[in-house]
């Protein structure tokens, strides 16, 4: 395995770890799109601005209410930022992926 390769296996694994140690919170005012969020400060520093880097980096850019966002698909969840700066962002945002009906 190339030193590239362990890199993005182990960035991979953390993205993982911080999935499953953040606490998420449905977001009660939006129920017309259901989702969760994480806020900074209930994770460490570090952790939280390694996983906003990692969703820019090797996400995707879509549209949603008329403003372009980055997502990252993680297993059955979509993970995106308000698109601010990462020492900026204050909440980390997910939702259940939905299945595509043309599949």
């Amino acid at each position: 395995m190339t030193e590239q390769a362990a890199a993005r296996l182990s960035d991979r694994a953390r993205a993982f770890k911080f999935i499953e140690d953040a606490p998420w919170t449905f977001a009660k005012t939006m129920p017309e799109n259901p989702h969760e969020y994480t806020v900074r400060g209930q994770t460490p520093h570090e952790e939280y601005d390694f996983f906003i880097r990692h969703i820019r980096s090797h996400g995707y850019k879509e549209k949603w209410g008329g403003r372009s966002y980055v997502y990252l698909n993680v297993g059955a969840w979509r993970y995106w930022t308000m698109g601010r700066s990462v020492e900026g962002t204050t909440i980390i945002n997910r939702a259940k992926v939905k299945a595509d009906p043309n599949r």
